[in-house]
């Protein structure tokens, strides 16, 4: 079966000054499965929904159960960069994040988007 690429758009530098002061969370909203190896989260958007600031310090991988398009405001330095997802059911998305990654997440749709994120502990 042939893999879909999942496209991040390119990004675009956006407003994040509103956000400055939001503190950190977790990289989900719950921990379904975790052993030494693994760290499995669920995450649920809904339609037109926010999940607030957080870091990636560990690789992951995005597992989609129900697709929607959505946006993440990363921050880059002391800038905060725009990209665009279309996620489909089936999809999976390999993140490696060099050190840390830093977004909010953003349902652009009229329909929820449902996945596990798998985090590989070092």
């Amino acid at each position: 079966m042939a893999e879909r690429e999942i496209v991040r758009e390119a990004g675009k530098v956006v407003p994040g000054p509103e956000y400055d002061d939001e503190p950190l969370g977790p990289v989900g909203q719950k921990v379904v499965y975790e052993d030494d190896r693994v760290r499995v989260w669920d995450i649920v958007l809904e339609s037109g929904g926010y999940f607030g600031l957080h870091t990636h310090e560990l690789d992951y991988l995005i597992i989609t159960l129900q697709g929607a398009k959505c946006k993440t405001w990363e921050k880059q330095g002391d800038v905060w960069m725009e990209y665009q997802f279309d996620f489909e059911a089936g999809d999976v998305l390999p993140v490696t994040v060099n050190g840390g990654q830093t977004h909010r997440l953003f349902s652009t749709d009229n329909k929820p988007f449902v996945n596990r994120l798998i985090e590989f502990k070092k």
